[in-house]
């Protein structure tokens, strides 16, 4: 169950916002991401921090993979944990998990 990561080339599918913020990136009345900071908006969206940061400037780096295990009526069910952190190198990080 494995998923591919995201790879460091660029799709080539348009961006369709699916959020408000996402529109707002994508017209153009959002110019950095500073902004967003500054209003305390949640990003749902992968690509408003691609447009704004530039993909290639982002780095990333597996913290921990752990696994983790839920009692159930059937037995116990295993799965992973994950913590990344990305970042330009330039002051924004962002932490997952």
């Amino acid at each position: 169950m494995n998923k591919p990561r995201r790879k460091n080339v660029n799709n080539e599918k348009e961006f369709i916002p699916q959020t408000e913020l996402g529109y707002l990136v994508k017209k153009g009345f959002i110019k950095s991401i500073d902004e967003i900071f500054d209003h305390s908006l949640s990003i749902k969206e992968y690509q408003i921090v691609d447009t704004l940061m530039g993909f290639k400037k982002l780095k990333e780096e597996v913290l921990d993979v752990s696994d983790v295990q839920k009692q159930c009526k059937a037995g116990q069910i295993s799965s992973k944990k994950a913590v990344v952190v990305v970042g330009n190198e330039d002051g924004y990080i962002g932490v997952g998990t």
